[in-house]
């Protein structure tokens, strides 16, 4: 059965797919055990075993939880004053979490403990983190906010793009070259690491709440109403049908050829053309899914609402 797998997977790798041909991705995800009864607003995957996810506050305030095996069991490693919106590993043992107060942590022993970095700020909300390497990363929030560090988030300057939309999401693929999407459709792109940002897309009416960037790979953002947006470029975008009107709220790619997309009412969607085309994926929860990190084919989390949390097997196969 699985060189049946291997020789399938790598058949369909070697195909060319049209573009407006249906995707022919079929993955086996499965409902894991919810850690916590909080919703879960982010999650990061390094390998296929070691994971992080944060969320909302509960009874006992804002929870870390760490998975090693793949997210069949979790712990929780730390607790906040604060909901936790997003969380970025490096490696496994190099994170940044961050959330509504505007406040950004880091760990540099797996999650064990946590420095404040940045302080609470009053007002403010973060949606989004991430790095390029151990120096090199970048936050953005509500109201156009848009922090940028050089020194592993020592300190962070805040940047002025005259953006006053909701940022949700940011992504770099080299120190230089990241993306951010946002409210109201809208794409900004930078080339000088974060100091000055371009509008590549002005805005579609659409919020634009995810985004997947890979180095040399196609790009992918994800919304409401299932709006998707694909990229070869970085610069030039083009609509592709998601097959569902589902808000995806999230999305992962896979060296930039597998992608999945997530969102309301536990609507999954994939891609194995880079995004070209999409399937949808039998539903395992009805729950709102807010996140989504895949690290290959086979292993892969989401978490979202009433800390749902959704697994991606080894059994995943892709065929017609």
């Amino acid at each position: 059965m699985r060189l049946f797998f291997i020789v399938l997977f790598l058949s369909l790798a070697s195909c060319k797919v049209e573009q407006h041909s249906s995707s022919n991705i079929s993955p086996r995800w499965y409902a894991g055990t919810a850690p916590v009864a909080i919703n879960l607003l982010g999650v990061e995957l390094v390998d296929a075993g070691t994971g992080w996810a944060v969320g909302d506050l509960g009874l006992t305030n804002g929870t870390i939880l760490k998975t090693e095996d793949g997210g069949q069991q979790w712990q929780p490693i730390a607790q906040t004053n604060e909901i936790l919106s997003c969380v970025h590993f490096i490696d496994k043992l190099t994170g940044w979490v961050a959330g509504y107060a505007g406040r950004i942590q880091k760990t540099s022993d797996g999650g064990r403990s946590w420095q404040v970095l940045r302080g609470e700020q009053e007002g403010e909300v973060l949606n989004s983190i991430f790095f390029a390497d151990q120096r090199n990363g970048w936050a953005v929030g509500a109201s156009g906010l848009v922090l940028v560090t050089v020194d592993g988030g020592g300190t962070w300057e805040r940047i002025q793009t005259g953006r006053v939309e909701d940022l949700w999401t940011v992504r770099f693929v080299s120190p230089r070259n990241g993306w951010i999407v946002g409210e109201d459709g809208v794409i900004l792109h930078s080339i000088n690491g974060g100091r000055e940002w371009k509008p590549e897309v002005q805005g579609s009416g659409k919020a634009l709440l995810g985004l997947a960037a890979e180095a040399g790979a196609p790009i992918v953002a994800v919304g409401e109403s299932g709006n998707i947006l694909r990229s070869d470029d970085g610069v030039k975008w083009v609509s592709v049908d998601s097959r569902t009107t589902e808000t995806l709220n999230g999305v992962t790619s896979v060296d930039g050829k597998i992608f999945w997309a997530v969102g309301s009412k536990g609507a999954t969607v994939g891609s194995s053309d880079g995004g070209r085309s999409w399937s949808p994926v039998p539903a395992v929860s009805s729950h709102d899914l807010m996140a989504v990190k895949a690290v290959d084919a086979a292993h892969g989390l989401a978490v979202g609402r009433r800390g749902t949390v959704q697994i991606l097997t080894g059994e995943a196969v892709t065929g017609k």
